[in-house]
């Protein structure tokens, strides 16, 4: 036991900006997530300049819930703000093991998983 708390890293909540429900520790170290009522009205600059320099990748995450259209308002604005096209490809959430299990075997996996 000794040997995995050592191993596991101290959880630091950021201080980016402060949330309007703090994190709580609960039974056995278990940490929740920060909770927002808002929008920061001040948005944190986290990089100085556009992090990319154009490319173009792929991703998959498991979603669950409705798939959104591809080229939708948000990933168009994402791939801005990125300086790269990354191309969302959401899977279903329930069957993502298989979907990661079947594309792995194909040798068909994304860039980022």
């Amino acid at each position: 036991k000794k040997a995995m708390a050592a191993a596991i890293p101290d959880h630091l909540p950021s201080t980016a900006v402060r949330p309007d429900l703090p994190s709580v520790t609960g039974a056995a170290g278990a940490v929740t997530d920060p909770g927002f009522l808002k929008y920061p009205a001040q948005q944190v600059r986290t990089v100085d300049d556009v992090p990319g320099s154009g490319g173009r990748y792929t991703t998959l995450t498991p979603l669950w819930g409705a798939i959104p259209p591809a080229g939708n308002a948000y990933y168009r604005a994402m791939n801005k703000a990125l300086g790269a096209t990354v191309t969302m490809k959401p899977a279903n959430g329930n069957s993502y093991n298989t979907t990661i299990t079947t594309l792995t075997a194909a040798e068909k996996l994304p860039d980022w998983v």
